[in-house]
């Protein structure tokens, strides 16, 4: 029997879509109450931790963005004309010292799943 995911009681999976807006756009008009960049180039998780779980704990409606291979998230806003300092609450990097220059973005999604779980949890 099929079962519609948006009644599950827990997390079964990301979603996909296509929009015609920018990031930043799809941000601005989201309106959540909390977004999340993930970048190589951002505040690592040590760092940032304890603001992070604050706001993770309280948020109803989180967004957490991933770039691509070929460019980051600051990048994707950038040549949108937005700016992730702006646009988000958090530019973090959940994967510190990680050695290769770019992870692919199913090991980064687990990874950063994993750490906002633990943060949700503590």
């Amino acid at each position: 029997e099929l079962v519609d995911a948006s009644r599950l009681p827990i997390y079964w999976s990301f979603r996909v879509t296509n929009t015609d807006s920018t990031l930043g756009g799809l941000i601005r008009k989201e309106r959540r109450d909390l977004t999340i960049s993930t970048s190589r180039g951002g505040r690592t998780i040590r760092e940032a931790m304890q603001d992070v779980s604050v706001r993770w704990r309280s948020s109803q409606r989180p967004m957490v963005l991933f770039g691509s291979p070929d460019q980051g998230v600051p990048q994707i806003l950038r040549s949108g004309g937005f700016d992730v300092g702006e646009e988000c609450d958090f530019n973090l990097n959940t994967i510190p010292d990680q050695g290769v220059e770019t992870v692919r973005t199913e090991e980064a999604l687990i990874a950063t799943l994993s750490v906002l779980n633990l943060l949700g949890e503590s």
